[in-house]
């Protein structure tokens, strides 16, 4: 039987070779870059009979179809390779040899072939190809991929690093545990079990990805007793009601102090009121 045996798609100047065996084979997809027409190699069709190539006698009596479907329409022109059995057929080319400039884009080409023999009888077999036609180079293309890759783990190890506050924190009071409220850059750190309250304007110092983690923290920015609280105290760091703000020996307010202070887990709290004095730990991410 007649067979075609192989299209060779050219691709940066060499030949990729898929034979088959009167049924489609998948070709390696080529790209053509539209302004370099004139280096363009053409797509070639070789073919056996019987298993043997054939001879140029033969090759007169053979006859190919080109039909193609993508882009837009696209032009061929193909002539016979004497003494090499096989057909070389030109991307955007007349039947003149005159350079048709094609739509850019994604091509796919079927090709047919059909042999006459001496008895009279036709064979025949078909295979197609896909390739694509651009302005830029595939260089370009992977380029651009590899950029908006790199641009999305950026992104990611971006968002994964952010600051936020801890996820859950919890404020341990004697034998009990309530849990504070976050709310934006606000840590609520007192409960109403008790008169007075204590506000934390809070800045996240935690990563987004162990915001989850005990190992969470925040730097305190202001806190903003409300109540009967006459003085509070962090990790022994005493804050004194003075006209109306809270401040240490030298005078100084909590926002005022550098290097902040930051509250991570287990930091101790306390504030005085007229009836109590508490004492509670802080804790990140713990329910006891």
């Amino acid at each position: 039987p007649f067979t075609v045996v192989s299209f060779i798609l050219p691709y940066r100047g060499c030949f990729f070779y898929c034979p088959f065996l009167l049924d489609l084979c998948m070709q390696s997809q080529s790209w053509f870059k539209l302004k370099d027409y004139e280096n363009w190699k053409p797509i070639r069709v070789t073919m056996t009979l019987d298993g043997q190539p054939l001879t140029d006698e033969q090759l007169e009596k053979t006859t190919l179809s080109v039909t193609s479907s993508g882009a837009g329409e696209l032009n061929y022109r193909y002539e016979p390779v004497q003494g090499e059995s096989a057909f070389n057929i030109y991307i955007a080319n007349d039947d003149d040899g005159k350079y048709i400039e094609p739509k850019t884009g994604k091509y796919r080409t079927n090709i047919s072939a059909t042999y006459m023999d001496e008895y009279g009888e036709e064979v025949t077999a078909e295979d197609d190809v896909s390739f694509e036609i651009q302005w830029y180079s595939k260089f370009w293309r992977w380029l651009l991929w590899i950029l908006i890759i790199l641009a999305i783990i950026i992104i990611i190890i971006m968002i994964l690093n952010h600051p936020t506050l801890p996820s859950s924190v919890y404020l341990k009071i004697k034998n009990t545990c309530q849990p504070m409220k976050v709310n934006g850059a606000s840590v609520g750190l007192s409960t109403d079990l008790y008169p007075g309250e204590i506000r934390c304007e809070a800045k996240a110092c935690t990563p987004l990805k162990s915001r989850g983690k005990p190992t969470a923290c925040f730097e305190i920015k202001d806190i903003r007793p409300i109540g009967s609280v006459n003085w509070y105290e962090i990790d022994g760091s005493r804050f004194k009601k003075v006209n109306g703000k809270y401040v240490n020996d030298e005078g100084e307010t909590i926002s005022q102090l550098k290097p902040k202070v930051r509250v991570s887990d287990d930091t101790e709290l306390k504030w005085n009121t007229n009836r109590h004095t508490i004492t509670g730990r802080i804790y990140v991410n713990h329910n006891d």
